[in-house]
């Protein structure tokens, strides 16, 4: 039957288990990054749902299982974000806006690293993530994201410019309200 797990027969699910013990905890902050926390849960159990029922088609090497992994969760929310837009489109605006990320709920003990995050663009936030977050390299994260490398290093270099502007105008700021007092 299409679009069914695999039965407990025909899948061995310790190693599932293994990658699923090894890759949520960074999934789970990569699909927050996309999603916002709201719909991360649904996001992360869809997608480890696909991985399970796919299991076979997966690759064998450890990191290149973890990049499907992220692979498969970042078109599982992007496919989340389109239902979400499409019930918004229908109901003319009255379904709540829950796909906004809330970068807070990430980094809530850095506030001023979740205004410098919240700030830059979804693929600039989302390059940071992968590589800064998540510590993936250039080449993985662009896979994951579904770019070129020579993409994923703009987006990176895009988006480190953004936060030094962005701390050097509030460095600028606060060296202006020290010369008050």
């Amino acid at each position: 039957m299409p679009g069914s797990l695999p039965s407990q027969r025909s899948v061995d699910v310790a190693p599932f288990e293994a990658l699923y013990r090894a890759t949520v905890r960074d999934v789970r902050v990569y699909v927050t990054t996309l999603v916002g926390a709201n719909l991360a849960d649904d996001v992360l159990a869809d997608s480890y749902e696909v991985v399970l029922r796919r299991w076979a088609d997966i690759p064998k090497p450890f990191d290149e299982r973890r990049m499907w992994v992220f692979g498969v969760a970042r078109r599982t929310a992007l496919a989340s974000q389109r239902r979400v837009a499409e019930a918004r489109r229908r109901s003319d605006g009255l379904v709540p806006d829950l796909a906004v990320p809330d970068v807070a709920d990430l980094v809530a003990a850095d506030d001023r690293l979740a205004r410098l995050l919240g700030a830059l663009p979804s693929k600039e936030r989302e390059a940071m993530m992968l590589t800064a977050s998540l510590d993936l390299t250039v080449t993985e994260a662009a896979r994951v994201a579904g770019c070129t490398e020579a993409a994923m290093s703009m987006r990176l270099t895009r988006a480190r410019r953004r936060v030094a502007d962005r701390l050097a105008t509030e460095a600028g700021a606060e060296m202006e309200a020290d010369d008050v007092r």
